[in-house]
């Protein structure tokens, strides 16, 4: 049973729906005359989807912060679920897996704090399992890297999902009030704050540098400002999570997945009819945020380098910024593209710091090698050709807020 109390397992429905049929089939064969020796029986296949979090399988491995941030987020998921997601999946061209059970043993109201760090601590007994509707591979598929088609696709969703919440106090009230006030795993609060991961930086870029200098073949790690990137970022990522934060009092502010990467997302399959929309899962970090979180992650964790080389990349944040302004109507009538390519690039810095100070700490080119077939993670960490570019739109991004850093800074000590 969950926290809501005992519920009947899928299984037993099962049982019981076969039990009323075969007493339905002999009952009928009774009335017309007919001995029936033994009840007919009927097959009955149902695919499900089932997703299992259980805190005592990382007892070693996780520590207590650590389980309480995985128990936070999946408590989040079994909200979204119960009270968002129905919402979302009424929208023409939204869809989200219908969740048919879920088992929670829900200890996310502990923290690591409140008992010693033994195994009978309460978070460390955090389970959650969720039954869901299975995605049809008849129609959908899930890899990674995704090509120019299947980004431009994931976008449509993700404009669509930005769209329900963009300026609905209701919308917006209800998701603040059910899940996550600030959505992402990355976001700096949860990270350590200004002293925690983002402290690293610095070290680990130097230590990338040493490591993929072989390899680097266009010397992007030569040029001045990828060199420093590190330093930069620990500079400028205070102020970009405050600016990020401040706008979610602001008209931009919507509803943000949150860990939109390709395996957390659905694509059609190649001859799918052309209205086939994408299906979103996973929503343990779903909340309150800006949409373009979800754009700045998803094309650099999930999409092939040569769609975003050349002018692909702005293709496609075009792309999305002229969706969502479609969806939005009068409501988006403000939202210029140039004020989207801020958001987006402040969001961008904002992911790589996640990518800066924790996934590629310790990162070789063998460990590249051995990510390489591996879906779940981000092709900044698995592809060479990626990380290069990457580090080649840090730093432009970088120095785009670091000259308004200045100028503001200008400014105040000019009126001063």
């Amino acid at each position: 049973g969950g926290a809501g109390g005992p519920t009947t397992s899928i299984p037993a429905k099962a049982a019981a729906a076969a039990a009323a049929m075969n007493a339905a089939a002999t009952a009928a064969a009774a009335a017309i005359g007919t001995a029936v020796a033994q009840p007919p029986t009927r097959t009955i296949q149902i695919v499900l989807q089932i997703k299992k979090m259980q805190a005592k399988r990382y007892a070693t491995t996780k520590t207590l912060i650590d389980i309480a941030r995985d128990s936070e987020s999946c408590h989040n998921e079994v909200m979204f679920y119960q009270h968002v997601g129905p919402l979302i999946a009424s929208v023409p061209g939204l869809h989200v897996p219908a969740l048919l059970h879920v088992d929670e043993r829900d200890y996310h109201a502990f923290q690591p704090t409140d008992a010693p760090d033994t195994p009978a601590h309460p978070l460390r007994q955090s389970e959650y399992m969720f039954v869901m509707e299975r995605v049809s591979d008849a129609t959908h598929t899930q890899h990674s890297p995704l090509s120019r088609t299947e980004a431009y696709q994931s976008l449509e969703l993700l404009a669509r999902l930005h769209a329900w919440g963009w300026q609905d106090e209701a919308k917006l009230g209800l998701v603040g009030n059910v899940l996550h006030k600030r959505a992402t795993y990355w976001e700096l609060s949860r990270r350590g704050g200004d002293g925690g991961q983002m402290k690293q930086m610095p070290e680990v870029m130097a230590e990338f540098i040493c490591a993929f200098e072989a390899v680097d073949l266009n010397g992007t790690l030569q040029q001045p400002g990828v060199a420093q990137i590190g330093e930069r970022m620990v500079r400028i990522c205070p102020w970009l999570s405050e600016e990020i934060n401040s706008h979610h009092a602001s008209k931009h502010q919507t509803i943000v997945h949150g860990d939109f990467k390709a395996m957390n997302v659905f694509v059609p399959q190649p001859g799918a009819p052309t209205d086939t929309p994408c299906i979103p899962i996973d929503f343990q970090w779903t909340g309150l945020g800006l949409g373009m979180s979800d754009v700045a992650m998803h094309l650099f964790h999930s999409v092939e380098v040569s769609a975003l080389e050349n002018g692909g990349e702005e293709a496609l944040l075009r792309y999305y910024h002229m969706r969502l302004c479609d969806l939005l109507g009068h409501r988006g009538a403000d939202f210029s593209f140039e004020a989207a390519s801020r958001m987006y690039d402040m969001c961008l810095l904002d992911y790589a710091r996640i990518v800066l100070s924790m996934f590629w700490k310790g990162i070789t080119p063998e460990k590249f090698a051995e990510n390489c077939d591996q879906h779940n993670k981000a092709m900044v960490y698995r592809d060479f050709n990626s990380a290069f570019y990457f580090l080649r739109r840090l730093d432009r991004a970088a120095t785009r807020f670091e000259a308004e850093l200045a100028l503001a800074h200008h400014q105040s000590s000019t009126q001063s």
